[in-house]
């Protein structure tokens, strides 16, 4: 065999090795399970073909990162139409998240399709977030307009356009002020 023909085999034999290796990608959330927190995903970049491109095969039931601790879980609740990041862990680690524990991988794929993760989400096409515009605050936003939370030297701010309802006692500490003007109270 001539030098060109080797030379080109060997880089497709590289070109379909890389292909096979997973990392991450962006996808969008087809569902949500919240029972579970786990996500069925669509990625989004498309696989090249012969004849052109195609849409590629949905990732199902996917663990979902919560960010946090255990001990102050900020748990997200995603929808469909959502897009975040699928990171495709080194090894199988179905037995770490099942057990919680170091674990042996039930089997010794690396990198591939079938060990994602979920991590989302990701602001795309210009879609608008409404935020404090101080970019010292500290926000929490659930994604609707006008309405997030800000922690700031400054204090804590609730902006919401719709009524605040606080269940349970209220115990403050302090002067209660409405609209600026102080409310005595004993």
């Amino acid at each position: 065999m001539d030098k060109s023909r080797v030379y080109a085999l060997e880089q497709a034999r590289k070109r379909g090795i890389q292909k096979s290796i997973c990392v991450a990608e962006l996808v969008q959330v087809m569902e949500f399970y919240a029972e579970d927190m786990t996500v069925d995903v669509r990625p989004l970049v498309m696989d090249e073909q012969e004849e052109g491109y195609k849409e590629r095969p949905p990732v199902l039931k996917i663990p979902v990162i919560m960010l946090g601790s255990l001990e102050i879980p900020i748990r997200p609740w995603y929808k469909a139409g959502d897009i975040g990041l699928a990171v495709y862990l080194d090894q199988d680690s179905d037995n770490v998240i099942l057990s919680g524990t170091d674990s042996e991988p039930q089997n010794r794929g690396y990198h591939t399709g079938e060990h994602a993760i979920f991590v989302g989400a990701v602001l795309c096409g210009g879609t608008p977030l409404e935020m404090p515009d101080n970019q010292t605050d500290k926000a929490l936003s659930a994604g609707m307009p006008g309405q997030y939370v800000t922690i700031s030297e400054e204090g804590m701010k609730i902006r919401s356009q719709k009524p605040v309802i606080i269940e349970g006692d209220v115990h403050i500490k302090g002067a209660l002020f409405v609209n600026q003007i102080p409310v005595p109270w004993d």
